[in-house]
Parts: structure tokens; sequence; C-alpha cells
């Protein structure tokens, strides 16, 4: 990754058949994800498929972009003339700003890569070494080399913890390890041993520390379950390092890697995904929801059924009660036999400004849906504020059937209206008529 503010030419070359493109990147292009300026699709094509391996030919500071420009010259003249039609780039476009800042190291070092016998400048990375010994580390958990035991959960509860997360806990995370656990204990289990917790044992004076490194999560789930033991592998402190602050350090950046995003980027299922699905599934089979014996049958076949995207029973039964709240509500809403007032905009606003807001009352209109949680309160409260204003009101109106029949069995209007009057607030809920009479 090129680093931005700085000037740099780069060279990529085909691994398969030597294709050449040899570039400039501006101290003014303030892009660390830059990869070339060149427009060859051929190019392109063969950089997303990995066929090129990108080599670094100069880089500088931005008072030394006069040189990189002239060095990208140098490159595809020299290149051009030594064989063009290994060139993914079409002239030489480059600009030979200042040839005599061009030393017999800068020439020679593009000569060499041009022809093959070089691979360009190594960037420096001061990191080198950290990053193979927690990788080393990382590796030797994977495959086996360190002695996986099992020890008494209290007792690894009770060791010291190296926090690299904002939440060392996350209540949400340790509930979907405890779900597998429920469902899926035997899977569960083998997935531990594979991926045990990792402690660091480190001396302190005379007395030996036990820190847990990676795995806070997972021993907080598995404390929740029946299991007394849990598996734990032990390394060396002097494995992260030679001297303690370099160990500190190493610490925070392998729990990291341990913790990495993988590097396939996938959006995994969504409730809303998998309600919809069971929701499509449930009309295919023709299940009528109205039968109480209907339901207890679907909620089998969702579980046969759906046991493969999601082994938690407790999410699966909970989507399928949403679908079944959803059918009671439109069951509700087909009660309504004439059609509901449609409100536009337009008549909302005239009827909230001549009705109220003329009157020195600060007025917003929302659907009925917004008296749940007292989402228009707030609403309201913030628009008699910016008028500045001490009396307010809501204007509700209905926006489908089934809002209206969400309210005739939830009462989200009433609730609001006690939680105003228990404020003291002056704020008026008017609620507009669903049908005409």
């Amino acid at each position: 990754m090129l680093t931005s503010k700085k000037c740099y030419v780069y060279g990529f070359r085909n691994i398969e058949n030597g294709m050449m493109n040899i570039g400039y990147k501006s101290p003014k292009t303030d892009r660390p994800d830059y990869i070339s300026s060149i427009s060859n699709p051929q190019f392109w094509e063969d950089y997303y498929k990995g066929k090129v391996e990108k080599s670094l030919l100069f880089e500088g500071n931005a008072f030394q972009d006069d040189l990189a420009q002239t060095i990208e010259w140098f490159g595809l003249d020299y290149g051009m003339s030594w064989d063009k039609s290994k060139f993914y780039n079409k002239s030489n476009n480059a600009h030979c700003v200042n040839e005599s800042l061009l030393t017999v190291e800068h020439k020679q070092l593009v000569v060499d890569w041009i022809e093959g016998r070089s691979n360009g400048i190594v960037p420096a990375d001061r990191f080198t070494e950290d990053k193979a010994t927690v990788t080393m580390i990382h590796d030797a958990i994977k495959s086996g080399h360190y002695k996986v035991v099992l020890d008494p959960i209290k007792v690894v509860h009770g060791y010291e913890r190296n926090q690299i997360r904002v939440e060392q806990i996350d209540v949400n995370h340790v509930r979907k390890i405890k779900s597998r656990f429920d469902q899926n204990p035997k899977d569960a289990w083998e997935w531990l041993l594979k991926d045990p917790v990792v402690v660091v044992v480190s001396r302190d004076k005379r007395k030996i520390v036990n820190t847990v490194l990676n795995g806070n999560n997972r021993l907080e789930a598995v404390s929740r379950t029946g299991l007394k033991e849990i598996p734990v592998v032990y390394i060396n402190e002097t494995e992260f390092g030679a001297d303690e602050e370099t160990r500190l350090s190493n610490y925070d950046l392998f729990g990291m890697l341990e913790n990495k995003e993988d590097f396939i980027v996938r959006k995994t299922n969504t409730d809303a995904d998998i309600k919809r699905n069971i929701n499509n599934f449930l009309v295919r089979e023709g299940i009528d929801l109205s039968d109480p014996l209907a339901v207890d049958s679907a909620r089998e076949l969702i579980y046969e059924r759906f046991s493969l995207i999601t082994e938690d029973k407790k999410k699966l039964n909970g989507i399928f009660r949403s679908i079944l709240n959803d059918f009671e509500t439109q069951q509700n809403a087909l009660k309504y036999q004439d059609n509901l007032i449609a409100y536009d905009d337009q008549w909302l606003n005239n009827h909230k400004v001549k009705k109220y807001e003329l009157k020195g009352t600060a007025a917003i209109h929302a659907t009925a849906s917004k008296a749940e949680h007292a989402v228009a309160l707030g609403y309201i409260v913030h628009r008699m504020y910016n008028v500045k204003k001490k009396k307010g009101a809501i204007v509700l109106y209905f926006k489908n059937k089934n809002e209206l029949a969400i309210e005739d069995q939830e009462k989200h209007i009433d609730k609001l209206r006690d939680m105003i009057n228990y404020m003291q607030l002056d704020i008026t809920v008017d609620v507009l008529p669903a049908f005409n009479n």
C-alpha cells in the first residue's frame, strides 16, 4: 500500500508473460489505496486476476517530485527501446522534468528491473520481526504445536486479561456462543478444542502470572454452560519477545491477529432475510396460519428445513413468532372494509399550519406508528425547541390498515398521551380520522 503525501515510481510485471507497466504516483494524489493510472484494459484484467506483481522503483518526499517524474520518463524511454512489445504502456507520456537529477544508481535500478535482474526496492518495515513472531505463534496454535489442556473454568476465569477490544466482553457475542452450545454441543465443543483460550505465562518477581490473550468471550460463554473445564494453551512470555516492552506490544498484536477479519467478504443472512425466506416457504407449502394444528406443524418444518441456515432454534422460533404476529395484524386489518383516507403532505402541512402554527403552537405530523416508543414526542420536542415555543401539537394519521390494527391492539397513542400527561407537557395529540364517516 502506497503512503499518501509521497511520490513513487512503481513497476508491474506479469508473472506469466513478462508484460510491464511503469508509472508514477504524485504526492498530490492523496490516496493510500492508489494502484495505477494506466488505462489499458488488458492490464486491469491481468491485475484483478492476480497475474501481475508490483515493485517499487523509487520512493521520495514531495520535494523530490521532479526526480520521480524523471525516473518514470527514463524507465519508459529505456524500456520501450529495449522491447516495446513487453509494455502495457502504449507510449511514453511521462515528463522529463530534469534529467540531470538522475544518478547512475537511479538508472541502474530501473534498467535491472526492466531486464529482470532486480525486484526493485524492498520497502522498509520496522515491524517485520514482531509480525513474524505473532504469526508464527498463531500458526503454531492452529497446527496443534502447543499442547491443549483442559483446566477448570473457574480457575481460568480468575486469570488476568489483556484487553485489546473497546468492550472486553461483548454480551451479544457471548449469547451467540452460548446458543451454539445449547443447540449443537458436539460441534461447539469440537470447535473449542480447535480454537482454545490462549494464555501467556509470565513472571512478576517471584509470582507466576497467567493472562488471557485471546478467548475472553468464549470463556464467558462456556462459564454459562454446564461445562466444568475449558480447553487452554499456555505460552511462555519469552516467545513473544526478548524484553518486556516488546512482549506487551506483541500481546496486543497477537490478540488482533487472532480476531482478524476474514479475507472473504460475505454478508451473512439477517433475521429479515431468514424471515422473508420462511414466509415464502410457508406460502409454497400452503400452510394455513389460522389453524393451530397447522402452526405447530409449520414450526417443526421450519426447524427441520432452516437448521441448515442457523442451528439456533431460539432465533427460528422468534422469527416464526414475528411472522405469526404479522399474520394476526393482517387478519385484524381485514375487518376494516372501508378505504382509508389518504392524507398527502400538502394537506397535512396546511392542516398543522392553519390549526396550530398560526396560533403560536409548534406542530409536526407523523404516521400513527411513530406513537410507539414515543418517537413522535421526540419530534415535537425538537420542533418546539427550534421555534422556541412552549406549546406543541402532534398530528397523527394512519398510513395503512395494518397500522390501524396494531394501534387497536397495542394502544400506542393512548400510552403516548399518558406519557405527555405524566411529564405535564403542553402538547396536544391530534389523531386524524382513518375513514370517512
